[in-house]
């Protein structure tokens, strides 16, 4: 069995941020799971003047990041910064699983 090459391992990571949490393009959950009754979407909101995910699907609405849970992503950014719009009264759960460079789980 060949090993899959790591997530964003062979993407440009020198400039001040990178972006995965991205809405441009024409497909820019390709490398997402999404699962759920209503799976998130994309749809523009005029609150912050651009596109956002859209995860009107209760808890059962998810979004996993790579698409397969045996994949791995390479982020080399010293920060972890998560920009959300969450609506008054809307319930939000974030689990998050991050290792270093050695493969060691770090909390």
């Amino acid at each position: 069995m060949v090993a899959s090459k790591p997530l964003f391992a062979g993407d440009y990571q020198g400039g001040q941020f990178f972006d995965i949490f991205h809405t441009q393009g024409s497909n820019p959950t390709a490398n997402w799971k999404l699962s759920g009754s209503k799976p998130a979407k994309k749809v523009y909101e005029k609150a912050v003047k651009s596109y956002v995910y859209c995860c009107e699907g209760g808890p059962t609405c998810k979004m996993q990041l790579p698409n397969d849970e045996l994949k791995t992503m390479t982020l080399l950014q010293p920060y972890l910064v998560f920009q959300l719009y969450l609506p008054t009264g809307q319930h939000f759960s974030l689990e998050l699983s991050v290792s270093d460079t050695s493969g060691i789980r770090r909390r």
